[in-house]
């Protein structure tokens, strides 16, 4: 009958169940058993709870302070920053002498008059 009952038993109870041994003449009742496990049950929960809680609260200042706002670009000279344009418009992956073509360019240099001419002239 005891195997029976711990069979049946909810999940979160059958392993505390399945380790109780009595021998036939110190069986409890079915009430004793029924209030050992209230009893297991509240000290378990109660403590479970307050772990659980106190993580969430954990978590939840572990999200805010590792939240993350890009900052907000702004159009006013004085606060951007100071990359020349040739860097903002991304020709990094160009060679030193086009990445100078386009730096000058950019400034307002007429690159017309120095087509052709080696980058050292320039």
């Amino acid at each position: 009958m005891w195997r029976k009952f711990v069979q049946n038993a909810p999940s979160s109870y059958a392993n505390s169940l399945a380790v109780m041994d009595w021998k036939s003449e110190e069986a409890p009742t079915v009430d004793e058993v029924a209030g050992q496990l209230r009893q297991y049950e509240e000290s378990l929960s109660s403590s479970l709870v307050l772990a659980v809680e106190k993580l969430s609260r954990e978590f939840q200042q572990f999200r805010e302070d590792t939240s993350y706002s890009p900052p907000v670009w702004t159009s006013i000279s004085a606060i951007r920053s100071k990359r020349s344009s040739a860097q903002e418009r991304g020709y990094r992956g160009y060679t030193p002498r086009g990445t100078l073509w386009f730096y000058l360019h950019d400034h307002g240099e007429d690159m017309r008059k120095w087509d052709g001419k080696p980058t050292s002239i320039l």
